[in-house]
C-alpha cells in the first residue's frame, strides 16, 4: 500500500511539473549530422523523420491534446533521468521489423486526457541500466503496444476506458506489466516475458477502482520463464475471475505454475483469482528467444516399479540413464506426462532422465529407486475447534498418527477400507495439525498439515437502544472484541464498524426509510455470522405538504401533494370541511366544497400512517382568478390539468413568466415533459443525434426517452427538437411512456389501420386520454398546442382528469 501511495504523489508531481513546462514552446533545432535535439510543447502534428535521427531529449516533450507526434520508424530518442513525453494528445510511434524505433531513457507518460492515445509497435524502450523506472504510465488511455522490446522498467496500463492490446512484444531484464482494471478490455497475448534472474513479478494485475468489477484483463498465450520469481500478482478484492489460460509458465508442473501467481489462494486479504486451469505444455514461437527448460518432475521410483514417469514439456524427448547406460527413451503426450517402460531397479540406484525438446532446449532430472512403498498420504477431513475427532483415509492396516507439534496427541489403525477415526480433545481454531501413516514395514507417508478451522460465531451484538426511526445516523451497543458489526437493509449492508478493544461499537449509516427492517449482526475473522437482531425503523418525520393548488370564489376544487398514504384534513376555523387519503402517488384532491367568499383563511394539515402531523398551510379565497402565469386564468379550460403538472414540476413556464398555452409544443418539450413525469435523468449530456448535443437543456431527457424507446429520432440521424409535436405523435409518446396496453375500437374517419400511430390511437383511447373531435376525426396529423398537451399529460397521470 505504502508503494501506491508513493507512486500516486510521483505521478501528481510529474503531472504538476509537465504543467509548467507546458508554458515553454516546442524547440527543435534545425537537423544536422548529429541528430536533433527537441524539448517543450509541441502545439501541432508533427513527425520525427528518420533524416533528423537521433533526436535528442533535452527536457519534457509535452504532446497537447488534439495533437499527434509520429515517429518514423528507424528513428532514435535520446532522453536522459527525468526526462519523459507527457502525452496529453497521440504518439504513434510505428516501427518495422527491419527498421524499429528506439526510445532510450524516454519513458512514455500518458494520464487521464481526453481523445489521447499512445500506440507503440515494433519499439525498443528501455532504461540503459535496471532502475525500476517507468517505461511507458497511461490512466484511462488508448494504449496499444505490438512487436514492442521493453528492458528495465515498469509498463502501467491503469484503468483503461477502451481495448488496450498487448501483444507480440518482449519483457526482459527486469521488465514489468502493472495493470489496472477498469472499463476497457486489456488484451495481453503472445508476448514473452525474459526476465530470468529477476525476483520481481512479471505481470501485477490490480483491481481497486470503482469500475473494476469485470475481468476485463485476459492473459492468454504468452510465455513466462524463470524460475523461483513470482509470474502474476493480483492485488484486488473485487473477487473477479480473470482469464489466464493457454500461457505457458515456463514449466508444466501445476504446483510450480500456482507457486509463481499469487492470487486469493495465497492471500486471502486479495480476493481476485486468476484462472490457468488450461495451460500450454509447451512454448510458443511468439519469435523471441526462449528462457531456460526447467527440469523434469520426476515421479518417485521403487524398487518393484518398472517403468520412469513424470512430467515436463510436450513433445519432448526423454531418455532414462544408468550412470552413462541408456535404458530406455521415449516421448512426452501432448500434456507434458511421460511413462517410459524400464526393467526393475535395484533400491539406491540412481537414474538420469535427460529431456530435449522441440526447440532443442535440454534439462536433466535425478531419481533414487526407493527400497520401498511408502504409505499414500492420509485424506484428512477438515477439523474446526469444534471437532472432537479426526476422521479420513489411509492406507488399510496403516496406522495413522495426529501430531500438534511435537507431542502426538492421538492414533488409530485404518480398517479394512482404510477409513480412520482418532479420537482428540478439541483444539484452538489456528492450531496446525500434521498427520501421516506408517506400514508395517516401518515406512512412513508424507505428512499433512491442516490448520484448525475457526466455526464458533460470535457473541451477538447487543444494542444501547433498539429505538431506530427514520432520523437515525448510527447504532450503538456492545460485542465481541475484534469482530465486524454489519448493518443490513435486506441483502444490502448500509454500515459496518470494528468492535474496539473495549468491547464497543458505533456504527454510522444513512437514514433508512420508515417501516425498514433492519438486520444487526457480528462477524469473526474467519467469517463466521452471529445471530442476528432485527429492529424496524420507526417514523418520526412529520410529511411535508409540498403543493396546494390557488383556491378562489368561483371553485370548490383544492388539490395538491403530500406524503403518500397521508390523511389531509381541511379546516375553517374550527370546522372540518373535507378529510381525504392520499393515494400512492400523494395526490389529494377535494371536490365537494361549497365556493367560499373572497378572504376566508383555509387551513390545511397532513397526519401520515405513523401519526406524524404536518406543519399546517393556509390558502386565503382569492375573489380573482389565481395563476401562476399571468397569462393563464382560473376560466381556462386546462386551468386546472397545467396547476396540476406545475405542482409536479413537470412543467416551467418561459423566462418572462408566461405560459403561452396556445403556443405549439415542441419534441424537445414534450421529452422533457415526459421525462419529468418519468423521474429520468434529465443531466445534460451528448445524444445519438447529430442535432442535440450536451449543450442543449433537453438533451438528457431525449437521450433517456430514446433509451426507453418512447421516442425516435429521424432516418437523417437527427431528433429536430424545435419540431412541433403531432396528435399522432402525441398518442405514440404518451402509449410508449405510460406503457398502455389495453386498447378500445378506433372509429376515426381519418385514422386508417395503416396509420402509424393507429395502435397507440387505440390505447389513449381506452385510458380516457381523449375522445377526438365531434366530426368523428382525430386529426393525427394536426400540431398539438402546450395547453392541449398538457391536458393529455395530466389525463396520463391522474384518474382525476380522465375524460369521463
Amino acid at each position: 500500500m505504502q508503494s501506491i501511495k508513493s507512486f500516486s504523489i510521483t505521478l501528481r508531481v510529474l503531472i504538476v511539473f509537465s504543467i509548467i513546462l507546458s508554458l515553454f514552446p516546442y524547440q527543435s533545432d534545425t537537423a544536422r549530422a548529429a541528430g536533433t535535439v527537441v524539448s517543450g510543447t509541441i502545439t501541432e502534428n508533427t513527425v520525427w523523420k528518420k533524416a533528423n535521427s537521433p533526436y535528442t531529449m533535452s527536457g519534457i516533450i509535452t504532446i497537447n491534446s488534439g495533437v499527434t507526434l509520429t515517429i518514423e520508424p528507424g528513428v532514435e530518442v535520446i532522453a536522459g533521468q527525468g526526462i519523459w513525453f507527457d502525452v496529453k494528445g497521440k504518439l504513434n510511434a510505428i516501427g518495422t521489423p527491419e527498421d524499429r524505433i528506439i526510445l532510450k531513457d524516454a519513458y512514455v507518460n500518458g494520464w487521464d486526457f481526453v481523445n489521447r492515445s499512445i500506440h507503440l509497435e515494433y519499439t525498443d524502450l528501455y532504461h540503459e541500466s535496471f532502475n525500476g523506472g517507468f517505461l511507458v504510465t497511461s490512466s484511462r488511455q488508448d494504449v496499444t503496444l505490438r512487436h514492442n522490446r521493453f528492458k528495465n522498467g515498469l509498463v502501467l496500463i491503469n484503468t483503461p476506458i477502451n481495448t488496450t492490446d498487448v501483444e507480440y512484444n518482449l519483457f526482459t531484464n527486469g521488465a514489468k506489466l502493472d495493470i489496472g482494471n477498469g472499463k476497457g478490455l486489456v488484451s495481453v497475448r503472445h508476448n514473452t516475458f525474459l526476465n530470468e534472474g529477476f525476483s520481481s513479478e512479471d505481470v501485477v494485475i490490480t483491481s481497486r477502482e470503482p469500475d473494476g468489477g469485470l475481468p476485463n484483463v485476459e492473459i492468454n498465450q504468452n510465455n513466462f520463464f524463470g524460475s523461483n520469481k513470482i509470474k502474476v500478482r493480483l492485488d484486488g478484492y473485487n473477487r473477479i475471475v480473470f482469464n489466464g489460460l493457454d500461457n505457458y509458465w515456463g514449466t508444466t508442473d501445476s504446483d510450480k505454475i500456482n507457486g509463481s501467481i499469487v492470487d486469493v489462494h495465497d492471500n486471502i486479504n486479495f480476493r481476485d483469482r486468476l484462472n490457468v486451469e488450461a495451460i500450454a505444455y509447451k512454448p510458443y514461437n511468439n519469435g523471441y528467444p526462449l528462457g531456460g527448460f526447467s527440469a523434469p518432475k520426476i515421479s518417485e521410483v521403487g524398487d518393484a516399479d518398472m517403468a520412469v514417469s513424470g512430467l515436463t514439456d510436450a513433445d519432448s524427448a526423454v531418455k532414462i540413464y544408468r550412470g552413462e547406460q541408456l535404458i530406455r527413451e521415449g516421448m512426452s503426450a501432448d500434456n507434458g506426462q511421460f511413462n517410459i517402460p524400464i526393467p526393475s531397479q535395484s533400491a539406491g540406484t540412481l537414474l538420469w532422465v535427460s529431456v530435449t525438446d522441440g526447440f532443442g532446449r535440454q534439462s536433466k532430472g535425478t531419481a533414487t529407486v526407493k527400497d520401498t512403498t511408502s504409505p499414500e498420504v492420509p485424506i484428512v477431513d477438515d477439523v474446526s475447534d469444534l471437532s472432537e475427532k479426526i476422521t479420513g483415509k489411509a492406507e488399510p492396516g496403516s496406522s495413522v498418527v495426529v501430531n500438534k507439534g511435537s507431542e502426538q496427541i492421538g492414533t488409530a489403525a485404518a480398517r479394512s477400507d482404510g477409513l480412520f477415526e482418532i479420537a482428540i480433545q478439541k483444539q484452538a481454531a489456528g492450531t496446525v495439525l500434521t498427520v501421516y501413516s506408517s506400514d508395517q514395514a516401518g515406512n512412513y507417508s508424507p505428512s499433512v498439515s491442516l490448520t484448525v478451522k475457526d466455526k464458533t460465531p460470535p457473541q451477538m451484538p447487543v444494542l444501547a437502544s433498539s429505538n431506530i426511526t427514520d432520523q437515525t445516523i448510527s447504532v450503538s451497543g456492545a460485542g465481541e472484541i475484534g469482530s465486524v458489526v454489519l448493518i443490513k437493509n435486506g441483502t444490502n449492508t448500509i454500515g459496518s464498524g470494528i468492535v474496539s478493544k473495549e468491547g464497543i461499537f458505533t456504527v454510522g449509516f444513512d437514514p433508512q426509510p420508515a417501516g425498514s427492517i433492519l438486520t444487526i449482526l457480528a462477524k469473526d475473522t474467519a467469517g463466521n455470522m452471529s445471530d442476528s437482531v432485527t429492529v424496524t425503523v420507526r417514523d418520526v418525520t412529520p410529511p411535508v405538504i409540498k403543493y396546494v393548488s390557488p383556491v378562489t370564489d368561483q371553485n370548490n376544487m383544492i388539490y395538491g401533494f403530500v406524503e403518500a398514504g397521508s390523511i389531509v384534513t381541511i379546516n375553517l376555523g374550527e370546522t372540518i370541511l373535507a378529510e381525504v387519503l392520499t393515494g400512492s402517488d400523494g395526490v389529494f384532491l377535494v371536490q365537494d366544497i361549497n365556493p367560499l367568499a373572497a378572504g376566508t383563511i383555509l387551513t390545511i394539515s397532513a397526519k401520515d400512517s405513523a401519526g406524524n402531523l404536518s406543519d399546517a398551510v393556509t390558502v386565503t379565497v382569492g375573489k380573482e382568478a389565481v395563476s401562476s402565469f399571468p397569462d393563464l386564468s382560473s376560466s381556462h379550460r386546462f386551468y386546472h390539468e397545467i396547476s396540476y403538472l406545475l405542482g409536479r414540476e413537470i412543467i416551467t413556464g418561459f423566462p418572462d413568466g408566461t405560459f403561452r398555452s396556445n403556443q405549439t409544443v415542441t419534441r424537445a418539450q414534450a421529452a422533457i415533459m415526459i421525462g419529468k413525469a418519468l423521474k429520468f435523468d434529465g443531466t445534460p449530456r451528448n445524444t445519438i443525434f447529430k442535432d442535440v448535443g450536451a449543450s442543449s437543456k433537453a438533451s438528457g431527457y431525449i437521450a433517456a426517452a430514446t433509451e426507453e424507446g418512447i421516442i425516435t429520432g429521424y432516418p437523417d440521424g437527427t431528433f429536430r427538437p424545435d419540431a412541433p409535436v403531432t396528435r399522432g405523435q402525441m398518442a405514440i409518446f404518451l402509449a410508449k411512456a405510460f406503457k398502455l396496453t389495453e386498447e378500445a375500437s378506433v372509429t376515426f374517419n381519418d385514422v386508417s389501420t395503416g396509420s402509424k400511430s393507429y395502435d397507440s390511437i387505440k390505447k389513449i383511447l381506452a385510458d380516457r386520454i381523449t375522445t377526438g373531435y365531434p366530426d368523428g376525426t382525430f386529426r393525427p396529423d394536426q400540431s398539438l398546442i402546450r395547453a392541449d398537451f398538457s391536458a393529455f399529460m395530466a389525463r396520463a397521470l391522474a384518474e382525476e382528469f380522465k375524460v369521463k
